[in-house]
């Protein structure tokens, strides 16, 4: 039963959940939610959450909320967790009614914090849905992720082996970027149960002249690269939230501290891919930080940085320098970790932080207008005593 796959919905903290097929045995289900299983069967429906046993010991950010009929909260699951099918004796793939049912019921992304005793719950709700093209990419993005940890685990004469398609479904993903596909295209892939292994297989049967297809990509490259539509711009991001989440609560503001947090969340991603898309051959390109700044403001990267080293203080990748500036950043919400920085080296992360102290102390150097004109022009009183002397002499 091991190598039976089953499809089944997995829920992440604070992000949409999506479909994956994973083997059906305890050890990739542990593997999915990070420990020791539990089995919760809330529903009337043939379905049981699987979660971490242990997730709130390990203090795991909280998840899901679970209500009653009228809709009062009386749990909440923490860390990632899984929702599966029942058979007689095992779990099953997720039904699709059942698989339409827990999306829609786990759709709404939830942030949690304690706020004068009462457990306060801030939906993270999107400004606009999520298209369907990119519900395919990050379908495949996760079924790429899976294969990769997979293929790591194997010895090296079969990672070897794997070299050819490895490459190929990175190229897959990449490609992706490049082009579009109509709602119907998209939504036609997304209901097959592993998009990126079905289009890797089609690609394999099909003859193609390689000289024409790196001209395509040449050009696709560069048509990319002269337009920035899909890139993100200052005026697209939300402004700087500076206080807590318990008192945007108390105060009606939990949309704009949601929309900031939010915001957050996208600059650490934006530093994490561009350190990545910067590291070429032992070295980081330090001056990628500009663009980030120049996106979501320094007052944001400074935050971001900041509460990633403050919570990584013992780690001596970070240098005490860094680490004496991250102290003197106020960091305005006790559940700043969601933002930590940790899908690069935290030894690169420092190069980064390092440049941009560089770039704000160029900006707080740099002279104002109103200051230029201050030295330029003479004051009143130093022309009045002049003209005063003239006259005596």
């Amino acid at each position: 039963m091991d190598n039976e796959k089953i499809t089944v919905l997995v829920v992440e903290p604070e992000k949409k959940p999506y479909a994956k097929e994973i083997d059906s045995g305890l050890a990739s289900l542990q593997h999915e939610v990070g420990g020791y299983i539990q089995a919760v069967y809330p529903f009337e429906s043939p379905c049981a959450i699987v979660c971490d046993e242990e997730a709130k010991l390990k203090d795991s950010p909280l998840n899901r909320a679970l209500r009653d009929d009228e809709g009062h909260i009386y749990d909440v699951i923490a860390g990632t967790f899984l929702i599966v099918g029942l058979g007689e004796e095992d779990f099953t793939s997720l039904g699709q009614k059942e698989m339409e049912e827990m999306s829609a019921y786990f759709a709404v992304p939830e942030m949690f914090m304690n706020v004068d005793g009462r457990l306060a719950v801030i939906r993270i709700e999107e400004d606009e849905p999520e298209s369907l093209r990119s519900q395919l990419y990050h379908k495949m993005e996760a079924e790429f992720k899976q294969y990769e940890d997979w293929l790591c685990a194997q010895p090296a004469s079969e990672i070897l082996h794997h070299t050819y398609e490895y490459s190929t479904k990175q190229d897959i993903l990449f490609t992706f970027e490049q082009f579009t596909l109509s709602e119907e295209q998209a939504q036609a892939l997304l209901n097959l149960p592993t998009p990126l292994d079905d289009i890797f297989r089609c690609y394999e049967k099909t003859e193609t002249d390689l000289m024409e297809a790196l001209h395509n990509c040449m050009e696709s490259r560069a048509d990319a690269l002269l337009s920035e539509a899909d890139q993100p711009s200052a005026q697209d991001i939300p402004p700087m939230y500076f206080e807590s989440a318990p008192y945007a609560i108390r105060h009606d503001e939990a949309d704009a501290y949601g929309r900031s947090y939010q915001a957050n969340v996208a600059c650490r991603r934006a530093i994490e891919e561009t350190i990545i898309e910067h590291y070429r051959d032992n070295r980081l390109d330090v001056t990628c930080a500009k663009a980030i700044i120049d996106t979501f403001g320094m007052e944001r990267v400074k935050t971001v940085l900041a509460s990633t080293i403050q919570a990584a203080e013992w780690d001596g990748r970070y240098s005490d320098g860094n680490k004496k500036w991250a102290k003197s950043i106020p960091i305005p919400d006790e559940v700043g970790r969601d933002y930590h920085i940790n899908g690069c080296h935290r030894g690169l992360t420092d190069l980064f932080c390092t440049e941009v102290r560089r770039l704000q102390q160029e900006v707080e150097k740099k002279p104002s207008v109103l200051g230029k004109l201050a030295d330029t022009i003479p004051s009143p009183h130093k022309e009045k005593s002049l003209k005063t002397g003239d006259r005596e002499r």
